[in-house]
Formats: C-alpha cells, structure tokens, sequence
C-alpha cells in the first residue's frame, strides 16, 4: 500500500510553509526581509486549499513548529490543527512539520541547557536567532516525542522531520574541513568515548583517517537512533501514518559526513524517502544542464523497497523566485520519466512580484498553477504507465553510496563524469546499488556496467561474476579485475591546508568567525549573499556544484568508446533531452524530457523496427510513428510507447 500511495501519478505533493510563525521566521532567518503577510495567513484557508487541490496536488507538507518557544507558537498550532481539516475537505492529505536539529532562542528557550557545543563551548548557529540542539539531551528528546504527539493528534496523515542533522556541520575551504562537526558538549564528549574505547572528539576532520571516519558514523548513528524512535513513537499513536524525513541533498553532496544524513537508514526507518536538494532541472549560466535525474535514480537504487520523492531547488532558500512554469512541468516530468513523484517547492520563495517571500498560491502565480494542474491531471489519469515496470537497459553505472563518505573528492567526480557522459549521448543507463542490479538469467552477454572507485570485496566478488558471464565492466579512475579501465586519474594527495596543521587551525578559526558573523551581521549577509559565498559553501546551489559539470570531450569519446555497440534507444537532440527506457509487458515505454529552455526537434534512434505511439502532458502531441528513427518535437516530455515489429 505504501509504494502505491507515493507512486507516480498517484503522490502529487506540495511543501507549503505558511501561518502566523512563518512570516516571523522569514524576518527573523532573512533580517528583517519584506514578506507578504497576507498570503502566508490565508495559507491554511480554503481558499488556499483550493487554490492548490485545482493545481493538482493531493498532499501538502504544512507547517506546525519552527522551533519558537511554546508561548510563542499557540496561533500557529491552532492554525495547523484547523488545515489539517480544511485540507482534508479539499482532499489534500498532510504532513505535518516537526524541526529536529533547532530551535529559536527567545523567551523560554533562553533558560534551557540543550544547546550543542562547538569545541570552545560555544552555541552553534543555525541560522539567525535558531541555534543547533543536541540529539542527546533527554529534554530536548523529550520535545521532539511531543510535537510528533501533536502532529499525529491534530489528525495529520504524515509526520514530517526536517534537519536531520547533529550540531556543526565541517566548513570546507580551500578542499579541506577545516572544522570539526557535531556536539562537543560534556554529554556527547562522554557518549563518544564510551562508544569509541576513551576516543576524544576530533578536532578536525580527515576523511581518510579512521578516528575521523569511525566518528562520523557514530554521529550519524546517534541521528537515525533517533529519528527511528520518533518513527515508531508516531506509529504506535497511529498504525496508519506516513513518517519521513528530509535527506538532506544525500546525492549531490557529501552530506553523510557533512551533516550525518544516511539514505540508507532513512530508507529503514521512513515509508517514503525525502531528498530535498538543488538540482531543480535548467540550463545553468554555461549552457550545461543541471538534472536531477542522477538523485532520482541513485536515491532509487539504493533505498530498497522504500519510494523516493524528491523536492529540488535551483539556488537555495530564500534565493529563489517562484519558477517558470515551464520550470516546474520539467521538474515534474523529470521525476515522473525516472519513477519517483516530485514535491512541488511552494513557499519560501523570494519573488518581488509578490512583496518579498511568498507562496505559490499568491496572486501573480496563476499561470504557474495552471501548469501544474495539467501536468498532474495527466499523471493521475495515465498512472497505469507507471505501474508494474522493470528498466531493461543493458547498461548500468555503480553508484557507490556506502564508499563515498570517505572518498568523496576522487570517487564522487568521476561518478558524475559518467553519468553526465552518458545523459548527454542520449543513452537510456540505469544507476544500481548494493541490492539486485535486475539484470535476470545466468549470461551477462551485451550487458555494460561502469564501476567508478569504491566498493568492498563483496563487490569486487560480484564483479567477477558478472565479468565471468560475459558482462563488461568499464572501470572509471583505478583498475579493477576483468575491467577496462578508462579515466585513469590518480587519487589527490594532502591539500597545503591538510600538510600544515598550524595553518588550518587558524583558517579554521577565521571561517568560523566568518560563520557566525554571516548570521549576526547584516553587513557581512549582504557581502556574501552578492557574492554567492553563501550558495557555495553553505546552500550548495547546483550552479556552483562542479559534479554537474559534464567531462572534457575527449573523455565522453573514451567512455563511449569503452562501451562499444550497445542494443539500446538513443535520443539526438541539439540540447540535451533525457531518455528513460522502461518496459511494460510488451510495450517498451521511451520517455523523454527536454531540459531546453524552448522546444526542439529530436530523433529516437532504435536497434529494431517499432510502431510507437508518442503521448505524454504536452498539448497536441498524441501522434503514431513507425521504423527505426522517429523524429518529434519536443517540448517538455513525451512518452514513446512501443511495439516491436519484426
């Protein structure tokens, strides 16, 4: 029941940040930003129900705490529990918000002692006036059990956890950490020693050193204990509630290390998995597109049986004006064309045609909700294409979720390369994990894997397997047994910051000088919000992530290359389109999405004859084709459905 209720066409979800504390916490996170009060206080009305069941969406992510003090949130508490029955009325489903990591620090919350540490005894910012918590604190604990209480009890189908991270976060500069992460507070001194045979806390970070790894994985251990205790403390209230969490950019970035972030845990733990990120589809400022399909896809392959939706920015929070609605109908068919439902991102967005921060349901974004009312209506009225499937592509990249924590800076480039490669040749790939690669029978014969680094010897034992039965396994960086290797780069050494200690302690102290004064000064805001330092090294917007640049040229020709002949579609484009490549019975599905900024002419090139009918969202575009290469026009997504011919 659980896969069916989030699967494609069926989970039409929107995050929908409103009520009286969310214009108090969008001046107070933004110093002093103008917002539209009166959009965000019709946000739990009918008519803002209305307004968001006639775009489509049947769930909506709504807020219940930001982390105020109690005798600072009773009007928003109240406002939540009356959505929850006006969005039943308009039949949305709700989740209803908990904050995990934070809270403000006003009123009551002044005089409590939950506060996480950093190494000088310091409190840690979360963002202006919200300071990090410790996930160890029995008070604090306590607190996220009651909101999980209130959610449930307000009659919310949905618990939703945001911010699963604990204390500091390692502010990178220069390709080093040049701070240490987590709680230094007395309690979770003493947990960590106790855990780690009499280990202090590090100080500083060395992914490739085994104090700092074994440190990390204890604090995200610490994270998802937690977080699965609130999940089944919500289940225990009500059988039937959804529990999911915010997994936090868990493809894009390093954020197992960075944060304590574990797809892997949040799949165990969850009924659906919930990557926010900042990977919303478009062209970036150098013409190369920025895709979300590789966190899709991973995310996919790595969660098991648990579904996975996704919830992609462009620049970030508060960042962002409301998008195109061209923009969201690629959003949506991007996630539609890889088997995972989009959340629609409807609030915190800064758009001065609407005062300031804003939502989706304020007045000038009609034309946005039309957009996505048609797109939705379409997947609803078609889920049946999503059901019951299997992706038969012969072609397959390892993503190597559990190595890459710790590898990060040689393993995650030359993954991306591959898939980035690959998306813009037109090819139809899979991306496979640790479980069932589904590929069936004992013959790998015309079947391609690409293995960057990474990996324990179970892999390297399937490997040999897979090579044994005629598989090829195209090795990316450093040579594998019965592997072609191609992009043959040598590991990075130390950085000069890693080779002089002395140095990264005192840059360490001037980047966390920098933190802090970045949250406390408007001055300092301003200075690197123009500069964009704030997107590179805190928000991690896609136009500054250097994974979702594709490689040089002539290492796409030495992959495609390695690859040789493969009996797979193939998209030609001017720009670049995705191809997914699903099968339904006997109909192979071909579903393309253009990440142009307009419509174009594309050809699909397949390796037999096919009878197609082309359908999908778009106006005007049901249409038959028959052959080998079918030309179309495209305009954001179409789906060829197939029938061999001999």
């Amino acid at each position: 029941m659980t896969n069916a209720l989030f699967a494609v066409g069926q989970h039409r979800p929107v995050y929908f940040w409103g009520g009286p504390t969310t214009i108090r916490m969008n001046r107070q996170k933004f110093m002093d930003a103008p917002v539209n009060e009166a959009v965000h206080l019709e946000a739990h009305s009918c008519q803002a129900a209305d307004l968001l069941a006639r775009a489509g969406f049947n769930w909506a992510y709504l807020m219940l705490n930001w982390g105020f003090p109690p005798e600072q949130e009773a009007e928003q508490r109240a406002s939540f529990r009356q959505a929850v029955d006006i969005f039943h009325q308009a039949g949305i489903r709700v989740f209803g918000y908990v904050q995990l990591s934070n809270c403000v620090y006003l009123g009551s919350h002044r005089e409590k002692d939950w506060y996480a540490l950093d190494r000088r005894g310091r409190l840690i910012h979360y963002y202006s006036g919200r300071y990090m918590t410790c996930w160890l604190h029995p008070e604090w604990r306590a607190q996220l059990h009651q909101r999980v209480r209130e959610v449930v009890e307000a009659g919310a189908d949905g618990v939703f956890l945001d911010n699963p991270w604990m204390g500091l976060h390692p502010l990178p500069l220069f390709g080093t950490w040049v701070t240490g992460a987590g709680c230094f507070c007395p309690r979770c001194r003493a947990a960590y020693a106790h855990a780690s045979g009499g280990r202090p806390i590090p100080e500083h970070l060395d992914p490739q050193d085994p104090h700092t790894q074994q440190y990390l994985t204890w604090r995200a251990d610490v994270v998802w204990q937690l977080i699965g205790e609130l999940a089944e403390g919500a289940r225990s209230l009500c059988p039937g509630v959804i529990v999911a969490e915010n997994v936090y950019d868990a493809i894009n970035c390093n954020h197992y290390a960075e944060f304590g972030v574990d797809l892997r845990q949040a799949a165990r733990v969850s009924d659906v998995v919930m990557i926010e990120d900042h990977s919303l589809p478009h062209m970036a400022s150098d013409g190369t597109p920025v895709v979300n399909a590789i966190t899709c896809k991973a995310a996919r392959a790595w969660s098991g049986d648990t579904p996975v939706t996704t919830d992609p920015y462009i620049a970030g929070i508060g960042f962002d004006p409301v998008y195109s609605p061209r923009q969201f109908r690629q959003a949506i068919a991007e996630g539609a064309a890889c088997g995972t439902a989009t959340v629609v991102k409807g609030t915190e967005f800064f758009d001065p045609r609407d005062g300031g921060f804003t939502l989706l349901t304020g007045e000038p974004f009609a034309e946005q909700r039309d957009a996505l009312g048609r797109i939705h209506r379409w997947l609803e009225t078609h889920a049946d294409l999503y059901d019951d499937r299997r992706e038969p592509s012969p072609l397959a990249v390892y993503f190597p979720y559990a190595t890459l924590p710790f590898d990060w800076d040689y393993a995650a480039p030359l993954t991306f390369a591959a898939c980035q490669a690959l998306l813009m040749a037109g090819l139809p790939f899979r991306i496979v994990g640790s479980g069932d690669w589904g590929w069936e029978g004992d013959t790998q014969v015309g079947r391609t894997l690409i293995v960057p680094p990474g990996g324990d010897e179970g892999l390297q034992l399937r490997l040999r397997e897979f090579a044994a039965a005629g598989g090829r396994v195209v090795a990316l960086g450093e040579d594998r047994p019965d592997a072609r290797l191609i992009w043959p780069r040598e590991r990075p050494g130390p950085t000069f910051l890693e080779r002089h200690e002395a140095l990264r302690a005192l840059v360490g102290r001037a980047a966390m000088a920098l933190y802090r004064a970045y949250f406390d000064q408007h001055a300092v805001r301003r200075l690197f919000d123009l500069t964009h330092a704030s997107q590179r090294l805190m928000q991690g917007g896609a136009e500054y992530n250097p994974l979702f640049r594709p490689p040089p040229a002539d290492e796409q020709a030495a992959l495609l290359a390695a690859l040789g002949d493969l009996s797979v579609p193939r998209v030609l484009a001017t720009k670049p389109v995705l191809i997914e490549w699903w099968q339904q019975g006997e109909i192979d599905q071909l579903h393309l999405v253009n990440y142009a900024d307009a419509p174009q002419d594309v050809t699909v090139e397949l390796p037999w004859p096919v009878r197609a009918r082309v359908s999908g969202p778009d106006a005007g575009q049901a249409q038959t084709l028959e052959g080998r290469a079918m030309g179309v026009s495209l305009d954001v997504y179409a789906i060829f459905l197939c029938q061999r011919r001999s």
